[in-house]
């Protein structure tokens, strides 16, 4: 339901430019509290794509009421250097590194989910994230930046945004980007889909790894290719470039037939 309020919620480069700035804020703040060397540095908050990590993977923190509105991760195997990065240590036991640098990221997600109005923080403990934290068209927005050679990244959802970075709200300095820039420059992902036919459900039931299935298609039959949510945009035919799969458009819906 959440995914069909916030659909081509794209968030343009205005305010992408105004939500790292105001990302950067807690981030100073929190290596201000936690860095035991006093050296000034100022970690630059950067876009990047949301890449959804597993629990083995990364520690993945998460706010929000219900589904998260904000998550703030980093790989579980860089958290001992974050804690020895913080304390100004080359060495030491890596469970207390380790915890040290678990309590330093649940810190920094306080600190920005207290800034957004998401509330308590959480640890993620499931494969699946929600689409609205990953997808763009949904307004998904993804961030990185990197402390003692350790990369934190940042998925906030459209409504994490809005509350941050209102649309009216614009960095100090930072040029308005026409709203068409914006919608072109959106990344959209396609879905290449072919009718093969149709089986029983016994049949379906019975299958196995190495089993070949035969379509009732030719080989020249042309595929559709669908732009999210399922709408068609045209028909193409199957190929290969090299070792990768490759479709050529027959005819398009925004341009008609070749």
């Amino acid at each position: 339901m959440a995914d069909a309020v916030s659909r081509f919620g794209w968030i343009g480069p205005t305010r992408r430019a105004a939500l790292r700035e105001r990302i950067a804020m807690p981030v100073l703040a929190w290596l201000a509290d936690w860095r035991m060397a006093h050296d000034g540095i100022a970690p630059h908050v950067d876009d990047a794509p949301v890449v959804p990590y597993s629990p083995d993977e990364a520690c993945v923190l998460q706010a929000g009421p219900g589904l998260p509105n904000l998550m703030v991760m980093a790989a579980r195997d860089e958290l001992v250097r974050l804690g020895n990065w913080l304390a100004g240590i080359h060495e030491s036991p890596a469970t207390l590194s380790s915890d040290v640098g678990r309590a330093a990221l649940e810190d920094l997600a306080h600190r920005i989910s207290h800034l957004g109005g998401q509330g308590d923080v959480r640890e993620h403990g499931e494969i699946a994230w929600p689409r609205t934290l990953t997808r763009e068209e949904l307004g998904a927005v993804g961030l990185t930046f990197e402390v003692g050679g350790v990369t934190i990244g940042l998925a906030l959802s459209r409504v994490a945004v809005d509350v941050l970075c209102p649309a009216d709200f614009r960095a100090a300095g930072v040029a308005l980007h026409p709203r068409g820039d914006a919608a072109t420059a959106a990344v959209v992902s396609l879905t290449a889909g072919l009718d093969f036919g149709a089986i029983s459900m016994r049949e379906l039931g019975d299958l196995r790894v190495g089993e070949v299935l035969v379509g009732e298609c030719s080989l020249d039959t042309p595929v559709r290719v669908l732009a999210p949510g399922g709408e068609e945009i045209g028909s193409a035919r199957m190929g290969r470039l090299g070792r990768r799969l490759a479709i050529t458009m027959k005819s398009s819906m925004q341009q008609g037939n070749p």
